[in-house]
């Protein structure tokens, strides 16, 4: 073997996208940083200096709020030269190199920092004092400290470090930015107004260029994707409570929207100002005000829920504002890709002492359920998703005083990843007088963290909150010949088992003619989609083509695509649906294995590779006798073997197979994996790196049953690609193809989640 010569994965968008996010990075981790500096125990040892200084209780001069403050200032100016050179095409891929490493330096010496303060005695003291309050109920016991938010955006930093290669990424001389990009500045829309004051007061110096790079990506996905057939309907969901002075502000968002289908339920809750009147004064029919007693914001939101008419449902409160073009940029997004949900990036802005707004954030987008789990990152008013996700997984949890978009989300992304939108399409504003939940709630932190984890643990048992109460259950044919039959059976037996369906495998066009007439819905899995050309469908009878490799004209039949490709980073241009492969009860194995019986799989490559490969690596392997990873293997390598990466179809199921089975996978960073690597499912190493790749066997043969990465893949699979996650996502495709009302095929009780 030749050795592997992969091309070397681009950065997710290029240098421009890189360097930002590093210095979004950076931002967060200061912002981290002045939230641990205001914190009363430290404040205190401020104002006690002297005598504290003696003790020896803080940090030598300089303090490092004032050392981290100066490296941001002074990294910002380069920031600023080196993106405005960049607009100008004057930098050179070695400049390229050298920027990004020396962000990558104010980032370590941020959170250096940072780490500093944490590690202060008076630091220390100040934490157990505040654990001591929360102890006697002086103050909410469970808290999250700014330490902890900033461990987690150095997390990411470094799995982002482990795969990059700078000097391959960038070539020798950066392009300038296109002239649409370099002159994109705000129209005058509400929004708009207040984001050319924004960007105007220069209080965040990176904000025009996070603005211009955001403005491009979101037109040229308008461009390339709109959604086909009839205009859908959004529903708009507007909870209010005495919100009289901002409430117009936000219908006129709404009202500003370049896609002109929508409705706007104001969900006004029982105020006692005018509100209400203040909506209707809008004038315009597509806005209907919800006149509600008082119950809390989940309660209006779900109302507003139970009467909405729109395909997709989105959020805006009533202190945010939408993108003029948020709607359409959002819809584009999900064209074609069947009931999901999507979010996207918004600008933080804060009010100080003089009434006027400064950029506090405009975060990035790095998400991950796993992240997810620990926190919150999705806003909900960048939050838009299918109504069937609402049928088949419930509204907001009314017992949740805050956190509900936390919970909605936990929820909706459970099974199915959102699709991100990486462009700043919100302004959330914060001021001290509008009595925000982020600001009145702030003590009921633990009590809500309770609800949403015993929701969380529902949702891993069951998969759907009410999984098995779909009345009456539709009947669905599956049709699989040859090599696609065993799918066909195995898809077959998960709807049947967990009564999503009455299912019934089929595997000749004559076998769909006969039964056709009682079946409800046609699932047709690969090659089998040919078999059906020319066959007369029902008016509108509803027919789903997973991994077709063709298109094909079913007349009568409305055509969903769907892909059985479902890891992240991976996925198909359908819907996904998952349950491959049976789970593996044994998981995690059980004992050690000795490094004699390690037993190693290589994807990828032929026979000869594979020897190659083993002789490469310079230790004693097996390989097992299939390519499946259940059969013996204790660990699947992927990428090393061959000169050319494997198939991306023979990478998934592969990956998919050993994430079922409790089998560690290793993959060389380009080779498709590198959205797994970094969420922490799968082990990465450089291309053609032996040693590496040898050190990682090594320490896998140690103890592989308690691979946290393993685990975590584990997880993974159980979410997205096991049979119970085929139930949920087959339920909803028949949820949007069947309707929602009672006299409809299919009916949705309440889940608890909703009824607590």
């Amino acid at each position: 073997m030749s050795g592997t010569h992969h091309e070397t994965p681009r950065g997710d968008g290029g240098f421009r996208a890189d360097y930002l996010r590093l210095c979004d990075w950076t931002e967060q981790a200061g912002l981290a940083l002045e939230e641990m500096d205001g914190l009363w125990w430290w404040r205190a040892g401020l104002r006690r200096r002297a005598a504290l200084d003696a003790l020896r209780l803080l940090p030598k001069p300089p303090l490092p709020a004032e050392a981290a403050a100066a490296l941001r200032a002074q990294a910002v100016e380069e920031q600023v030269r080196v993106l405005e050179a960049l607009d100008r095409g004057g930098l050179s891929g070695a400049e390229a190199v050298d920027a990004v490493n020396a962000q990558c330096r104010v980032l370590a010496g941020v959170y250096g920092e940072l780490t500093r303060m944490a590690r202060s005695p008076w630091w220390r003291l100040g934490l157990a004092a505040r654990r001591a309050a929360g102890a006697l109920g002086m103050k909410k016991r469970a808290f999250r400290m700014p330490t902890e938010d900033a461990a987690e955006v150095m997390a990411l930093f470094r799995a982002w470090l482990a795969w990059s290669d700078f000097e391959a990424w960038y070539p020798d001389r950066l392009p300038a930015a296109e002239q649409g990009e370099a002159t994109a500045a705000p129209d005058r829309s509400l929004f708009g107004g207040m984001m050319t004051e924004l960007l105007r007061d220069g209080g965040y110096p990176l904000l025009p260029h996070v603005w211009r790079a955001s403005e491009a990506r979101a037109a040229a996905l308008r461009r390339q994707h709109s959604p086909a057939g009839p205009a859908p309907l959004v529903s708009v969901i507007m909870a209010a409570w005495n919100r009289e002075a901002v409430i117009g502000d936000a219908v006129r968002s709404v009202l500003e929207q370049t896609w002109t289908q929508w409705e706007l339920l104001v969900c006004d809750d029982g105020s006692a100002d005018g509100t209400a009147a203040r909506a209707e004064a809008a004038g315009d029919p597509r806005v209907r005000v919800l006149r509600l007693p008082h119950g809390g914001a989940a309660r209006a939101r779900n109302a507003g829920l139970a009467e909405a008419r729109g395909e997709h449902i989105a959020y805006l409160d009533t202190d945010n504002l939408w993108h003029p073009a948020y709607l359409e940029t959002m819809l584009a997004a999900v064209a074609g890709r069947g009931p999901v949900c999507a979010f996207a990036r918004s600008v933080e802005a804060v009010a100080g002492a003089d009434g006027r707004f400064r950029v506090r954030s405009a975060r990035g987008i790095d998400h991950d359920y796993e992240r997810l789990l620990v926190r919150n990152h999705l806003d909900l008013n960048t939050f838009l998703h299918h109504r069937a996700l609402y049928e088949r997984l419930g509204g907001f949890t009314e017992s949740l005083p805050k956190g509900q978009d936390w919970d909605l989300a936990l929820r909706h992304t459970h099974s199915v990843e959102p699709v991100a939108v990486d462009a700043l399409l919100a302004l959330y504003r914060r001021h001290p007088d509008w009595g925000q939940l982020t600001d009145t709630q702030r003590h009921r932190a633990g009590f809500v963290e309770r609800i949403v984890r015993g929701n969380v643990t529902l949702l891993g048992r069951d998969g759907l909150p009410s999984l098995s109460r779909i009345t009456p259950r539709p009947r669905m044919l599956v049709l699989g010949a040859g090599a696609d039959a065993a799918r066909a059976r195995a898809l077959a037996d998960t709807l049947t088992s967990h009564d999503i369906a009455k299912a019934e495998v089929v595997e000749t066009a004559e076998g769909v003619a006969e039964r056709l007439g009682e079946a409800d819905a046609l699932y047709v899995v690969g090659g089998a989609a040919r078999l059906l050309v020319g066959h007369p469908f029902p008016q509108g009878f509803p027919v789903f083509l997973e991994d077709a490799p063709e298109p094909v004209a079913l007349p009568g039949a409305v055509l969903r695509e769907t892909t059985s490709l479902v890891l992240p980073g991976l996925e198909g241009a359908g819907f996904p649906v998952g349950g491959w492969c049976p789970d593996a009860p044994s998981f995690p194995p059980a004992g050690r294995t000795t490094r004699e019986g390690f037993r190693v799989l290589p994807v990828g490559g032929t026979a000869e590779d594979a020897g190659h490969f083993f002789k490469r690596l310079d230790m004693r392997r097996a390989v097992p006798s299939a390519a499946d990873p259940s059969s013996g293997a204790n660990a699947v390598v992927i990428g090393f073997c061959g000169d050319t990466a494997p198939d991306p179809r023979r990478t998934h199921d592969a990956a998919v197979l050993a994430f079922a089975s409790g089998v560690s996978v290793i993959a060389a960073h380009g080779c498709g994996l590198d959205t797994l690597i970094r969420r922490g499912c799968a082990h990465g190493v450089r291309a053609g790196d032996f040693d590496a790749l040898r050190t990682a066997l090594e320490r896998l043969e140690g103890d592989p049953h308690l691979d946290m990465v393993t685990v975590s893949a584990r997880r993974l699979y159980g979410r997205t690609a096991s049979p119970r996650a085929a139930a949920v996502q087959v339920s909803l495709l028949l949820t949007e193809a069947l309707g929602r009302s009672g006299e409809q095929a299919l009916r949705v009780s309440a889940p608890p989640s909703a009824r607590q």
